[in-house]
């Protein structure tokens, strides 16, 4: 056993490939290993944490400990936090980093492996040896090759290295055995390192139980909040369907009863309506539900509003069916060449703006241009319907006589052959469709509680069938209007209701959903009705709507 009083043998440290000129390093004394200025030997690479490591002398040997990096260090290829030095070692600072020769005096001199090697700012600080002492050792076998047996120490006995659970136990453990003043330094930082973090992990649990109960807190509130807004809004959204309901009766009574007086509390119905729809359009902004949907769902979204539908509570299989409508029908090649004819015929003709503004007139969405395309695809001559028990429909709102004659059309004397009159009224654009704005406002007013789909399902089944079934349904409620929508129609007689009605509404919907941005699905052109929706007093061109 070497004797303590005698000076350890001295360590020899190059760095690997370092230049030529710049010799090996020689300690005596324990020396710290890193980027910091602070190092005896001081490595400016990739991967060295600014104290790396400490080669020490205790118990007769030299010692390499890391000194926690961030990247480890490792000994002839091995990772280590404590090892002993035999010999001549390579030992790398972090893996891919730079690796440093280190030789111990009076040592049998043997191969040492190299790695990655340093590049050009490299340096170190001691004071050189002679440059005889400092021979490199050749490179470290490949990952995975047959390791090396052990380097012999001086006496020519394998040194043994102690496995991990022994240096950890040696420096971490709980033993009262006695201990050099080092390893004793570094058990009392352990305790610290170790206390420090206990006081951490519970700060860190503590933080993390408040933002759980805070996480959790907010979401209720919020919550609480949408369940409000939603409240809110559903109040306002029957507020405007009731709206709805009062300015469209007065609006028919109007029509029948020719009584002006009543524009004045009409203009003040339809200001408190628009107050109304500017509270309603702030709650769903607020809500955001239109931030979630696509630009297809926005159409068809839209489109429901238009009609007086709640889009808030659109069923999920009439979404369905109109995206089906418009795949399997109007975008389809011929379906597309129908809509553009027909969408071509009608502006030759003047009846986007002719319609646009006999809707806006009587208070009713221009969007009824769809019905009538639909029904004739604005080829008024050509639109004659099969010989039937109520008669032939002919016009481009498809009249049957009796309903024509009871909202004031003329019927000709042909009306029994299938074939154009010009003695009839249903012929007639301007007439016709100023028929057809009154019937269909009579049904908003007084069956279908301002829903524009069920007045398309009465147009289609015949209005008295429609009331007849929604007396029926709504006997409890007669004056609930906000209730009376196509949806609770079409979820409550879904098996009750022709199959053509049910494909009439979806495909004069999906046509207005298409209509609404026809660029978004395809198509060359813009809205028809566009120019048109502003105002009901646009100036018209009657010349182009003869029959």
């Amino acid at each position: 056993m070497p004797d303590a009083s005698e000076p350890p043998p001295a360590v020899h440290v190059r760095v690997d490939d370092a230049p030529s000129s710049q010799p090996p390093r020689r300690f005596t004394r324990a020396f710290a290993i890193g980027r910091s200025e602070g190092c005896d030997l001081q490595v400016l690479r990739p991967k060295v944490s600014r104290h790396h490591a400490e080669v020490v002398y205790e118990e007769g040997g030299w010692w390499i400990v890391d000194c926690n990096s961030a990247n480890g260090t490792y000994l002839n290829g091995e990772r280590i936090r404590r090892a002993r030095l035999e010999g001549t070692c390579a030992v790398q600072l972090g893996h891919g980093g730079p690796v440093l020769t280190l030789q111990v005096e009076d040592a049998p001199e043997a191969a040492a492996p190299t790695l990655v090697r340093p590049d050009a700012h490299t340096r170190v600080h001691e004071v050189p040896t002679t440059p005889a002492s400092a021979a490199l050792p050749p490179p470290l076998p490949p990952p995975g090759a047959p390791r090396e047996p052990a380097v012999p120490s001086a006496g020519g006995v394998p040194a043994r290295r102690r496995s991990l659970d022994e240096v950890a136990a040696h420096y971490f453990g709980d033993s009262d055995e006695p201990a050099g003043e080092h390893t004793m330094l570094i058990r009392q930082a352990y305790r610290v390192v170790q206390q420090r973090q206990q006081q951490r992990w519970i700060g860190i649990g503590a933080a993390m139980a408040i933002l759980v109960v805070l996480a959790g807190g907010y979401a209720v509130w919020q919550q609480i909040r949408a369940n409000r807004l939603e409240a809110q809004l559903s109040e306002v959204y029957a507020g405007v369907r009731a709206l709805d309901a009062e300015i469209l009766k007065i609006r028919h009574f109007i029509a029948e009863r020719g009584d002006a007086s009543l524009e004045e509390q009409l203009e003040g119905l339809q200001a408190q309506r628009e107050r109304q729809i500017a509270l309603l359009e702030g709650y769903v902004e607020e809500l955001g539900y239109r931030r979630r949907l696509t630009d297809e769902e926005r159409v068809i979204h839209k489109v429901a509003r238009v009609f007086n539908e709640s889009e808030f509570v659109i069923p999920s299989s009439f979404i369905r069916r109109v995206r089906e409508e418009m795949q399997t029908y109007w975008l389809t090649p011929s379906g597309r060449h129908r809509y553009e004819q027909a969408i071509r015929r009608a502006q030759q003709e003047g009846y986007p703006q002719l319609i646009a503004q006999t809707m806006l007139k009587y208070n009713l969405p221009p969007e009824f241009f769809y019905l009538s395309m639909v029904e004739s695809d604005f080829d008024n001559r050509g639109a004659i319907g099969p010989r039937t028990r109520w008669g032939i429909a002919k016009g481009m709102w498809q009249f049957i006589p009796e309903t024509a004659a009871n909202y004031g059309l003329k019927i000709g004397p042909r009306q029994d052959d299938p074939i154009y009159d010009p003695a009839d009224e249903r012929f007639d654009p301007v007439a016709a469709t100023d028929a057809a704005a009154r019937y269909l406002l009579e049904i908003h007013s007084q069956l279908a509680g301002a829903s524009g789909l069920l007045a398309m399902a009465s147009y289609n089944w015949g209005e008295r069938r429609v009331v007849s079934r929604m007396e029926r349904l709504f006997q409890d409620i007669p004056d609930e209007v906000a209730e009376r929508t196509y949806w609770r129609f079409y979820t409550e007689y879904q098996d009750r209701m022709p199959e053509e009605t049910k494909k009439y509404v979806v495909r004069i919907f999906a046509a207005a959903v298409i209509g609404e941005d026809p660029r978004l699905f395809g198509f060359d052109f813009d809205n028809p009705l566009a120019p048109y929706l502003a105002s009901p007093d646009t100036p018209a061109s009657p010349a182009a709507w003869s029959p």
